[in-house]
């Protein structure tokens, strides 16, 4: 379960890049205005999917529409799972207190996990065949960086 939890902030941690990196990827392409406040590099992945014009739009909707919904969820699940260990460490918390609390880390889990898999169907159709196993390689190696 933990691999699925790192593989979405991976994820999260990939749309911001999106957005930065982006704009000033298609700014080098002349579609769109420069972003002379980024000073980031490009993401070596943009470079190996060479994604086009389109479909870094499209990427870039796909974070807007995605990270506002999902960013407060990872929020609410890290307070969540902190009050539960707080309830399952305290002496003066009932079980009841604590399965109450569990449901509630185990719903944000799966809100979280929902909107993760949603946001990759999206993805998948506007990578072409040939660029997903290059997306899923990248995040592979961007888990095992985190370990």
């Amino acid at each position: 379960m933990k691999s699925s939890w790192l593989i979405s902030i991976i994820s999260i941690v990939f749309l911001s890049q999106v957005q930065s990196v982006g704009a000033q990827t298609l700014s080098q392409r002349s579609t769109f205005p420069s972003d002379t406040t980024s000073t980031e590099e490009p993401d070596p992945v943009f470079q190996a999917l060479q994604l086009t014009p389109e479909q870094l739009q499209q990427w870039n909707d796909l974070v807007d529409v995605f990270q506002e919904p999902i960013l407060p969820l990872f929020d609410d699940l890290t307070r969540a799972e902190q009050k539960l260990d707080e309830l399952i460490a305290s002496s003066s918390s009932t079980v009841s207190e604590v399965r109450e609390q569990y449901r509630l880390v185990e719903t944000l889990r799966q809100s979280i996990s929902r909107l993760d898999f949603e946001y990759k169907i999206v993805l998948r159709e506007i990578l072409r065949p040939e660029q997903r196993p290059q997306m899923q390689e990248y995040i592979r190696n961007r888990l095992e960086q985190i370990r």
